[in-house]
């Protein structure tokens, strides 16, 4: 056999090797391109906007979606760049309404949410400790146990066997 690179079935080594290399190439390159735009995740964002908060409020037009742009626009949040997309929406195009706020800006959302919440906390366990004391005047009221789901049979089960 001589030393050619071309043996005498016609087959091309070494552009079949580049062939097969470059198919692995694609196949890497889309799986790496599909890790990326996982359902959930921002694309197109506009360069400096990529650590910022971006919120779906749904498609433009819907009073719904009107309604929360409405409200993050009180916070300090304004309508994205219209390329921008998020995986698993694609299909809404133009058609979606996104805001984004800055970093700094996303952080103090997040903190005036958490003190809405502890002030909410606060105001539950005091309304709930005053409510506990006026029916204590009727007898013992113990509460125990935490979040769980029953039906009606089980809280009349539950009655009958302390009864």
């Amino acid at each position: 056999m001589s030393k050619s690179k071309k043996p005498t079935s016609g087959w091309d080594v070494e552009a079949l090797r580049a062939q097969s290399v470059a198919q692995s190439l694609r196949l890497v390159e889309m799986v790496d391109e599909a890790d990326k735009r996982s359902i959930g995740t921002w694309y197109r964002l506009p360069a400096g906007t990529e650590t910022w908060h971006y919120v779906r409020c749904g498609l433009k037009g819907a009073d719904a979606a009107l309604a929360m742009a409405w409200q993050l626009r009180q916070y300090g949040y304004v309508e994205a760049h219209p390329n921008v997309r998020l995986a698993g929406f694609e299909r809404d195009g133009d058609r979606m309404l996104i805001m984004c706020a800055p970093p700094e800006t996303y952080e103090r959302v997040q903190v005036a949410k958490n003190q809405k919440k502890v002030s909410a906390s606060q105001r539950f366990n005091q309304d709930f400790a005053r409510d506990m004391d006026s029916i204590r005047q009727f007898g013992d009221v113990t509460v125990k146990g935490g979040e769980g789901t029953g039906t009606l049979g089980d809280f009349n089960e539950m009655m009958r066997s302390k009864g």
